[in-house]
């Protein structure tokens, strides 16, 4: 994932390039719009970390779920 000004990490930049440059339909996203996604689903407590450089997460719970 991108970080949350899309200017980083450098592997996430070059994937989501590569994506555009062989017009994928779709391209990297920072974790503060997959949180928003989440968020607009219903999902509640919604993290967002990174547990590997470069790698991240986000992760929501659905309310009546745990």
């Amino acid at each position: 994932m991108l970080d949350d000004h899309q200017t980083g990490a450098i592997l996430p930049l070059l994937l989501s390039l590569e994506d555009i440059i062989l017009r994928a339909p779709d391209v990297e996203r920072s974790p503060a719009e997959y949180a928003d996604w989440l968020a607009r689903a219903g999902f509640e407590r919604i993290d967002c970390a990174r547990y590997f450089e470069p790698m991240s997460y986000v992760v929501g719970h659905k309310p009546g779920r745990d």
